[in-house]
């Protein structure tokens, strides 16, 4: 009676007002619970609360730091530290059992225990064990023991038979518990034993009604017996494979106790089957949203040295991250090695491409960095996701970071990772990095003495040719283009509309419009290219020679004799080069070109803007305001600035001050912003 009697005081002292923590980065904090007073404190216990030199050890104790609890308890004086300890050591001991290394953790705590009487030591044991049982946590039942067994502390028939019910199809753990148990066993302790065993090892029955009270074996075999019949009438599940298939089918019906009762109905198995089982009872776990639950079950697992496979981890982040749990699943996997958790990049790789879609660049980096200090090293995949956030030269920076990564990880860069460094590089307009990149590569290649040096280890793709062949356009580095172009020759890749005119227009861009030209010729002359030559080609062509309109017109006839169908893009480019040539005489033709072209090709805001600045620019005003008339009266296009900009300077030109105020009310009336 006293002994139940202080066990109660003690209970409703120190867990009173627990408040659950999620996860506690050293040690299991979510097995330790917060100090909490009760009025049935003693006036000792409650000097010691105001006593600000005991702060350390709550604040220690709270968040599992069992080192740091043990340098405070050292330092008091003998009453007072036995005093402190009777209403601490249930936390202290909950503590040194969540500890990862569990003989430290006990060792540490040994001599500060020896200041106790045994009494309140078995009370100590048995409130903690009474705490973590109402918890639901078996893992750290099973730590608590384990402490309980390494510092030969006294445990009492409350506390065996809460470890019996807590042990539950683990024979291992529940026949080691029997033996330690004195006997004869109280009813209670052979009751909850027998239920944890009798369904699957009638040895273990047997030993159990052997260490029972004479006077209590008859009704306790007869309940042993019973407990065998309605096993019996269960379906049977003999083997892991069905109980995996039973786990796995109240997953799916979200049946979360029956999944539980599943991995419970036979003893826990060890390799592959045992991994198969904790994982299936993990996910379902997951998949039902206990996420605490789930985590016992993990460190069950690493208790009983049952080793996952890296896929179980993958696919608990995924179930976190569908339920939101986005912090919880970061957490997870930092204590990943504490949960006996298998971590691989692709765990990561489930975080960070959200992190990279939603543009939160310092979460994806921050993500990086928990990789390199979990001892992940990101790889290509974890480049490729990164580079979906640098799409303006404002992220160049992140640019940076991401090519010393790649190099970094000195593995082969396949087509698809080289195509978006790329396309990075073009769009934050550093294609020093991309030449850099391609420098980089090569030298890989000439150090394997490989005799033949390519950008890549695959055979580049063709788009990947055109895009690498634009770069170094933009870039002005035409040695690279021209090299480029011959590889793809000389490896028989066959070229496309796409990758010709990014030849063409890298050509024509570096003022080599004449080598452009030449390269027509020769696509045209192959038949089984000449398809590759459409009017895009001949449009690019023409902005090749801004200066020389009888090349344009020459380009033009040759481009009509070859059928080629002219579209609003080349007719604009021809008109524009006409206009700055001052060769207006040549416009009606071109206009007339564009009426009769089948289908006919009717002109846009750009024809009218050329049209109108060239007018002005003649001094034709009245046929730009012609044109600007029919363009409101069609209702086609609405008048720009530039449009407005070429007709004020008509009138300027020819000091025609009405018609410049009546444009510039027109403006004002149909919202068109003046500029400078």
């Amino acid at each position: 009676v006293m002994i139940f009697g202080s066990a109660a005081i003690m209970y409703l002292a120190l867990f009173g007002k627990q408040e659950d923590n999620k996860y506690v980065k050293e040690g299991h904090g979510d097995a330790v619970v917060k100090p909490a007073r009760s009025s049935h404190n003693n006036a000792h216990a409650a000097s010691t609360d105001n006593d600000s030199a005991l702060m350390p050890l709550a604040t220690a104790l709270h968040n599992g730091k069992i080192e740091d609890a043990c340098s405070v308890l050292v330092q008091l004086p003998g009453m007072k530290l036995k005093a402190v300890l009777n209403e601490t050591a249930p936390r202290l001991l909950a503590v040194a059992a969540a500890s990862p290394d569990l003989a430290a953790a006990a060792s540490l705590i040994r001599d500060l225990l020896k200041n106790m009487e045994p009494k309140m030591l078995e009370v100590a044991v048995e409130v903690a064990v009474l705490e973590a049982h109402k918890r639901k946590d078996v893992y750290l039942c099973y730590q608590l023991d384990g402490v309980a067994g390494l510092l030969l502390l006294p445990r009492s028939q409350v506390t065996l038979t809460t470890l019996a019910n807590s042990y539950l199809g683990d024979i291992k753990a529940l026949r080691k518990l029997v033996h330690a148990a004195d006997f004869p066993f109280t009813k209670a302790f052979a009751t909850a034993a027998l239920r944890a065993c009798a369904a699957s090892n009638s040895e273990l029955v047997m030993e159990i009604l052997e260490r029972v009270e004479p006077m209590d074996k008859d009704a306790l075999a007869a309940y042993a017996g019973h407990l065998c019949l309605t096993s019996q009438s269960q379906p049977q599940m003999k083997t892991g494979a069905a109980v995996d298939s039973r786990i796995r089918e109240c997953a799916r019906k979200r049946d979360l106790p029956g999944a539980v009762a599943a991995f419970g109905s036979i003893p826990l198995q060890s390799g592959r089957t045992g991994a198969q089982l904790f994982a299936s009872i993990v996910i379902a776990c997951a998949d039902c949203g206990n996420w605490n639950l789930a985590k016992q079950y993990l460190l069950r697992a690493r208790h009983h040295r049952v080793f996952l496979d890296p896929p179980i981890t993958t696919v608990l982040v995924k179930s976190l991250m569908a339920a939101g749990e986005t912090s919880f699943a970061e957490q997870m996997l930092q204590d990943a090695s504490t949960l006996g958790l298998p971590v691989c990049a692709s765990c990561y790789h489930i975080l960070l491409l959200p992190y990279v879609v939603a543009g939160n660049r310092r979460a994806a980096w921050c993500l990086v960095a928990k990789m390199h200090n979990a001892n992940v090293e990101p790889t290509l995949f974890t480049c490729s996701i990164l580079l979906k956030m640098t799409t303006t030269r404002a992220h160049a920076a992140d640019l940076l970071r991401i090519m010393e990564l790649v190099k970094a990880i000195r593995a082969p860069v396949d087509n698809i990772l080289l195509s978006s460094i790329t396309d990075a590089c073009m769009k934050t307009a550093r294609l020093d990095l991309l030449m850099d990149f391609v420098d980089f590569r090569e030298s890989l290649h000439k150090a394997a003495d490989k005799t033949e040096v390519s950008l890549a280890d695959e055979p580049l793709e063709i788009p990947l040719y055109g895009s690498l062949i634009k770069a170094f356009g933009q870039a002005g580095e035409m040695k690279r283009v021209w090299r480029l172009w011959e590889e793809m020759q000389a490896k028989g890749v066959t070229a496309t509309e796409v990758t010709l005119g990014c030849m063409i227009e890298s050509l024509v861009a570096n003022s080599q419009a004449e080598s452009a030209w030449k390269l027509v010729q020769e696509i045209w002359q192959d038949e089984d290219r000449r398809h590759l030559v459409n009017t895009v080609i001949y449009a690019t062509l023409m902005k090749g020679f801004p200066k020389q309109p009888v090349k344009v017109e020459e380009l033009y006839r040759e481009m009509k004799e070859r059928a080629i169908q002219g579209n609003i893009v080349l007719y604009n480019t021809m008109l524009n080069i006409i206009v700055r040539c001052r060769m207006m005489h040549r416009m009606p033709s071109i206009l007339d070109d564009m009426r009769s072209a089948m289908p006919q090709v009717e002109p846009d805001l750009v024809t009218y803007s050329t049209l109108i600045k060239g007018f002005c620019a003649w001094g034709q005003l009245d046929h730009a305001l012609g044109l600007l008339e029919e363009i409101q009266v069609s209702c086609k296009f609405r008048p720009d600035e530039m449009m407005y900009n070429s007709l004020l300077d008509g009138c300027y030109r020819e000091g025609r001050v009405c018609d410049g105020t009546r444009l510039v009310a027109e403006m004002k009336r149909d919202g068109v912003a003046p500029s400078n």
